[in-house]
């Protein structure tokens, strides 16, 4: 029994040390898997470990305290920190101030939402200086035993940014540089004709500001009713073909309803990333059209005026062919445009050579007038023949029988047509006018032979008459020395009177005639102006008294104490003047003032003389005529003043003759004041015995 038992119990040993053996083999087996496994682990984690440091992007595992448990090799360079000083520290401590609040934005939205986010914000290196990168975050909720991490990936988005920021610069360049474009018009539209752009140009021409327009249809804005399906398919066919309509005018819509004509060209352009975008550059033709419309009014102006002048006007080029010819013209040389246009000027004007041996236009007539004027023009814009040129005028059809000869006054000038320089040719005849010339001079000529002969005959005849003119006044005043009674005494008075007067004519009349016959002789002799003067107002003084007329005479200290010069027709100058002051002054006054003026040579100097009154005065009409030969203010039979209207006439030509001037100032029934002024010379000699007041003044 207790050999069984034992027997039992040694064979349930042995079983359980099998077993026990079985279960060693299976542990060893399982160890031998966990080694493995545990090796295939590490190998796994070596690799997923250099796959995390050498990342071409930087990693960073954060906890929620923003602490960096973990870094790769990629993020340890980008802050250009070693791994040891980023672990255990906080990421913000790496970003710049001013991108704090957006880091911190995005990682609340993180943990709260639980949603990827991505920003870009400024990251400072170790060296202090900043970059720009992108931080993509998620979140990992079984990242560590104590609580999820956030995941980092970090990229340097430096160069993009710096590119994004070129970019925009460059764009905002762009755009500023058309907005300051005045003279073109750019709009951007998107494939449904929405504007996203209106430059400053666009503002002007169209009368929308950008602000009414970005946000619009380009067909409401400017495209007329009429041609707005035409346009909107053409929108279309450019954006899906890629193809853009050639440039042309077109006539759009100002915001006030007017037209605006435009020369328009189009361009689509894609920016990276984006939609199509249309651009549109307009061009304002509103100037081009005016100048065109002007040019055009101008050109018809022109052509009126080309065919409607009276003189013939011709169009030559530098061969001296016709290009056109006006109306004028073809009356004048009694020919059709169609014989004329083309063909050389020997068509019109009689040349050296016959028109059938003409040569060729180049050396065609070398030595014509015309010719030569229109190479001048050409040359250099204009040129003139001053004086009328004799040609032959080939007129109609009939080259022998038609020739005319006619003095014509030709001028050229140059005209650009078409990048053409061609010759204006204006034609005038004046073959009436040089007859008509010829025949005043010859005309004058006989009349001046007449009033030379009639100024030889009224010398003469002056002569003849003062001879027996004197002997008369010679007896007539023996006469009144013999015993006469009142009455005949009074007879002998008023002849020997109007003897004096016919006398006195006859001298008139023989001045005159010697000046008409240019025989007067001035006479250059030294005298005193103050004696001079003084003889005037002491002859005339009686006759001033005689009328009850109050004469004042003032020498200006200006007028040297000696002169050189004709005192005798400066004496009668003044008798004349003072004299023709007495007889038309009844009462009042009479002032006589001398004084001197410079001259431009320093030797001389001009002595002028000025003679008022208050007499009766003289119309404005009248005032030109009182200098003329026989005339007067009142040429009546009747008038109250008689003579023969020759002093004054002689006053003027002696004024001449001494290199004067005479000039009236008059009102009716205010008196007159009659100016002149001689020329003389300054007497350079020293004046002997003789003392002249610097200035007086002296009434009678």
């Amino acid at each position: 029994m207790n050999d069984e038992k034992r027997e039992l119990s040694q064979g349930q040993h042995l079983a359980a040390l099998e077993a026990l053996n079985t279960h060693k083999a299976e542990l060893e087996i399982q160890n031998e898997e966990l080694r493995q496994s545990r090796e295939e682990l590490e190998r796994s984690r070596h690799r997923y470990f250099r796959l995390f440091d050498l990342a071409p992007v930087g990693y960073l595992t954060l906890n929620d305290q923003n602490v960096i448990l973990e870094a790769n090799i990629k993020a340890c360079n980008l802050l250009g920190h070693e791994r040891n000083h980023l672990l255990k520290q906080k990421l913000t401590s790496f970003i710049d101030r001013s991108s704090q609040s957006v880091f911190a934005k995005h990682r609340s939205r993180v943990l709260e939402v639980l949603t990827p986010q991505s920003c870009e914000l400024l990251l400072v290196r170790k060296t202090g200086h900043t970059f720009w990168g992108q931080l993509d975050m998620s979140l990992d909720r079984e990242g560590l035993d104590d609580g999820p991490v956030i995941r980092i990936v970090v990229s340097n988005i430096d160069d993009r940014k710096k590119s994004d920021q070129a970019l925009k610069h460059s764009e905002a360049r762009l755009r500023n540089l058309l907005n300051k474009v005045s003279a073109v018009a750019v709009q951007g539209y998107h494939a449904d004709g929405t504007v996203h752009f209106w430059n400053k140009a666009s503002e002007r021409l169209y009368g929308y500001s950008a602000r009414e327009a970005e946000g619009r249809n380009l067909l409401d804005l400017i495209i007329p009713p009429e041609k707005r399906t035409h346009v909107a398919e053409n929108i279309n066919r450019m954006f899906t073909q890629q193809r853009t309509t050639p440039a042309e005018e077109l006539l759009l819509m100002h915001k006030d309803g007017s037209k605006v004509p435009v020369f328009s060209n189009h361009a689509i352009i894609q920016p990276h990333g984006q939609e199509k975008e249309l651009y549109c550059i307009d061009i304002d033709l509103t100037p081009l059209k005016e100048a065109e419309r002007k040019i055009k009014h101008q050109r018809d102006m022109l052509k009126c005026i080309f065919d409607g002048a009276p003189y013939t006007m011709l169009l030559l080029d530098k061969e001296c062919r016709v290009h056109d010819i006006n109306r004028a013209g073809l009356t004048f040389f009694q020919k059709t445009k169609k014989t004329v246009l083309g063909k050389h000027c020997g068509a019109l004007f009689k040349c050296i050579i016959d028109q059938e041996g003409m040569p060729t236009p180049s050396d065609a007539c070398p030595g014509c007038l015309l010719r030569q004027n229109v190479r001048i023009a050409l040359d250099s814009g204009q040129s003139r023949l001053e004086e009328p040129t004799r040609l032959s005028v080939l007129k109609g059809t009939d080259p022998q029988s038609g020739i005319a000869v006619r003095d014509l006054l030709i001028s050229t000038a140059l005209v650009v047509a078409d990048e053409r320089r061609l010759a204006l040719v204006t034609i005038a005849d004046v073959t009436e006018r040089v007859q008509i010339a010829e025949d005043l001079i010859q005309a004058k000529e006989a009349a001046e032979a007449a009033s030379i002969a009639k100024s030889q005959f009224l010398a003469n005849m002056s002569h003849e008459l003062r001879t027996p003119l004197n002997g008369l006044l010679g007896m007539m005043q023996l006469l009144q020395t013999t015993e006469l009674d009142a009455e005949q005494a009074e007879y002998v008075t008023l002849s020997i009177r109007s003897g004096g007067r016919l006398t006195r004519l006859l001298s008139d009349i023989l001045d005159l005639s010697r000046i008409e016959a240019r025989k007067l002789t001035l006479l250059e002799e030294p005298f005193h102006p103050e004696e001079l003067i003084q003889a005037v107002t002491d002859t005339l003084g009686l006759a001033c008294r005689e009328k009850g007329l109050q004469l004042e005479q003032e020498l200006s200290d200006t007028v040297p104490a000696r002169l050189i010069g004709d005192a005798v027709r400066i004496r009668q100058i003044l008798f004349n003047l003072v004299g023709n002051a007495i007889k038309f002054t009844d009462q009042g006054r009479i002032d006589v003032a001398v004084f001197a003026l410079d001259h431009p040579e320093p030797t001389k100097c001009r002595l002028a003389c000025c003679v008022s009154d208050t007499g009766s005065g003289i119309l404005e009409n009248q005032q030109r005529l009182v200098f003329g030969s026989f005339t007067q203010a009142n040429e009546s039979l009747t008038r109250k003043h008689q003579g023969a209207g020759l002093g004054l006439a002689i006053v003027k030509s002696l004024v001449e003759l001494m290199d004067g001037t005479i000039s009236i100032d008059s009102e009716p029934g205010l008196g007159a004041t009659i100016c002149c002024t001689v020329t003389v010379t300054m007497d350079a000699m020293p004046l002997a015995n003789h003392s002249t007041p610097s200035s007086f003044t002296r009434q009678l």
